[in-house]
């Protein structure tokens, strides 16, 4: 009778420590699966419309950005031209905010240069000068966004 007095406590005092074990275990797995951003559909943002050109009707263009890892691709085709094949390019973007805009900065690796566009409020992206500057002009340079498939 002494030995199962005995016994039982520790058959508790280790039954509740696995259990603490087991509990921060699924713990640290959940904390894994929350740092952890899957690539869905509300990481990627399109935007679509046809930006002003200077010698054709306009330029078709689509900018996708890939909030997951922070690149985009973008697609430019200008209309009514002979060679009617898209300009793509890829690379990195950033997002800043500057007089409370939110401001996207697309890098260009294939020229070096940047294309800097201003992300409103409602669903647009409007195309702003090499310096990062609203363009003045009576002319629509807004993409819409649209949702990808």
């Amino acid at each position: 009778m002494r030995i199962d007095k005995f016994i039982l406590p520790v058959i508790i005092i280790a039954f509740a420590f696995s259990c603490q074990q087991a509990t921060n275990s699924s713990q640290d797995d959940n904390n894994q699966v929350q740092s952890e951003q899957p690539v869905t559909k509300e990481n990627v943002f399109l935007y679509i419309g046809t930006l002003p050109c200077a010698d054709c009707p306009g330029i078709r263009t689509e900018v996708m950005l890939h909030y997951n890892d922070m690149t985009y691709k973008l697609s430019e085709r200008y209309l009514e031209k002979d060679d009617a094949l898209p300009y793509l390019y890829e690379g990195v973007f950033s997002e800043t905010s500057r007089d409370d805009k939110v401001i996207i900065k697309l890098e260009m690796p294939e020229n070096g240069g940047v294309r800097f566009y201003h992300k409103t409020g409602n669903r647009q992206l409007i195309m702003l000068d090499q310096q990062g500057e609203s363009i003045s002009s009576t002319l629509d340079y807004s993409l819409n966004q649209e949702y990808p498939e």
